[in-house]
């Protein structure tokens, strides 16, 4: 089953301040979560070692969205658009100077 066939399957919880949106995982979040789990030092204390390729943060991803949790108690941490929630990036160990 692709991502997007499970993205749509309940409505998405959501928590929102000035800068930072906490939402349920999105398809469209694999980009931005590859180069988070493909980071030696993010992944340092991870319950597994970098990912090498996407196709394993796919994989996480595909699962997270799936889970009866996500949105609930898993959650994709990103930075606030002036313009729409929707085209935040999710926040990863480049971003935190940033904020």
């Amino acid at each position: 089953m692709a991502i997007s066939d499970l993205s749509n399957k309940r409505a998405l919880h959501t928590l929102q301040t000035e800068r930072l949106f906490l939402r349920a995982a999105q398809a469209s979040d694999l980009d931005d979560l590859f180069e988070i789990f493909n980071n030696d030092d993010v992944m340092k204390y991870w319950s597994c070692p970098p990912h090498t390729d996407k196709e394993q943060t796919n994989s996480y991803l595909t699962s997270m969205i799936a889970s009866p949790t996500n949105g609930t108690l898993d959650f994709s941490l990103v930075l606030s658009s002036p313009r729409s929630f929707a085209n935040g990036k999710v926040i990863g160990k480049d971003t935190w100077p940033k904020l």
